[in-house]
């Protein structure tokens, strides 16, 4: 990777290597500016991202290997391609993860509920902007062969539920079949239920991925 270097506004610039559309003997230009667009709380906030369409002039000073923090994810994001102007479309990839990043929590969580009224079996501080992947598992099912437990999570202020997920048959690893996007900074909340009176759902551990 090209050494980066300091300018007095704060800017940084990158050396264009040979071949480049930006390279010195098609634009005249020695160094190409990268600049550093702030803190955002979540991805989805970037300069142009799904949340936050750009338009000029801010749209007009977007390059390639711009650079932002996102307080989310605790990472910082470069700008791949800055989109249209106002289309809200511009690829922000985390820093070296060819994409993004995704992090791994195993969670041992022993928790058994009877009958068909949900109860709260745990709680997670999520922020907003986390991605919660369709690749995290749970280990999820009932003490019964033909019977199902749900396990839901809801967002504490207000009970929305987020997501559901269910499995049938007796412990088995289960996938929520879909990313998870979380909206707001708020507690989190697992509910665990049984699909009869008399069947006891059984939860025996997660596996979170989530960037």
């Amino acid at each position: 990777m090209a050494e980066r270097t300091p300018t007095p506004d704060g800017l940084a610039v990158t050396p264009n290597a040979a071949g480049d559309a930006n390279n010195p003997a098609a634009t005249g230009q020695e160094m190409q500016a990268h600049r550093f667009w702030g803190r955002w709380s979540t991805a989805l906030f970037l300069p142009n991202a799904a949340s936050n369409a750009a338009t000029v002039p801010a749209y007009a000073k977007m390059r390639p290997g711009d650079r932002a923090w996102v307080q989310g994810t605790q990472s910082i994001y470069v700008l791949e391609d800055r989109g249209t102007d106002g289309g809200a479309d511009a690829v922000w990839n985390v820093s070296g993860g060819g994409g993004g990043a995704a992090e791994v929590v195993s969670q041992a969580l022993s928790a058994t509920v009877l009958g068909t009224s949900y109860q709260l079996i745990g709680s997670a501080y999520l922020v907003a902007g986390t991605i919660l992947a369709a690749s995290s598992r749970a280990m999820l099912g009932t003490d019964q062969v033909a019977d199902t437990a749900f396990l839901e999570l809801r967002r504490f202020t207000g009970g929305a539920v987020i997501s559901t997920i269910s499995a049938t048959g007796v412990l088995q690893d289960t996938a929520p079949g879909a990313d998870i996007i979380i909206a707001a900074d708020d507690w989190y909340d697992l509910y665990l239920r049984s699909s009869l009176v008399t069947t006891t759902a059984i939860i025996g551990g997660l596996r979170l991925v989530y960037s």
